[in-house]
């Protein structure tokens, strides 16, 4: 029996059966962009950009905003909070 969209790696891109080499490029092309805004999202989390991008690649776009969604910030060391401490003086009658 023959497959309507071919043998091989071609059964698993139905989506790109009939799509001309110009519009295949144009869609991979948006699809790297995607992954990469979606690593500079993540440019602040404990995963990084190279993370986000690459599991962006991986796992779709989509997956990768949702995980970034629930990462949470990159920890902050305690040496570099306590030199952004600005001492205020209040001087007032008491």
């Amino acid at each position: 029996m023959v497959h309507p969209y071919g043998d091989g790696p071609e059964i698993f891109s139905a989506f790109l059966f009939g799509m001309t080499v110009e519009s295949k490029n144009m869609w991979m092309i948006f699809y790297i962009l995607v992954c990469v805004l979606i690593g500079t999202l993540g440019k602040r989390t404990n995963i990084g950009f190279w993370g986000f991008a690459f599991m962006s690649f991986l796992l779709t776009p989509f997956f990768g905003f949702f995980i970034l969604m629930i990462a949470g910030p990159k920890d902050v060391p305690k040496y570099a909070v306590k030199e952004k401490l600005v001492k205020v003086e209040v001087s007032g009658e008491d």
